[in-house]
């Protein structure tokens, strides 16, 4: 399995902070009771929001969805 993670971070001030952050992973192959799924290949983006209170202490929130429309459009590119 190979899997590449990207983040583009801001600070927004002293204590707080964003990133818009990306993933990719293939390799592997579900399977659910020993029937085999599709092999893996998927994208998701997610977005994070962090917050320092103090100089040990901080709290952060994340979200993210695989993006099924990029994988649709990069599969097109590379088979075109």
């Amino acid at each position: 399995m190979v899997q590449v993670d990207a983040h583009l971070t801001r600070d927004l001030t002293g204590h707080l902070w964003t990133s818009l952050d990306g993933a990719w992973y293939t390799g592997g192959q579900a399977s659910v009771d020993g029937i085999e799924g599709e092999k893996l290949d998927n994208l998701g983006v997610g977005l994070t929001v962090g917050y320092q209170i103090s100089e040990n202490l901080g709290l952060t929130i994340a979200t993210s969805r695989p993006s099924t429309t990029a994988l649709r459009a990069i599969s097109r590119w590379t088979a075109s």
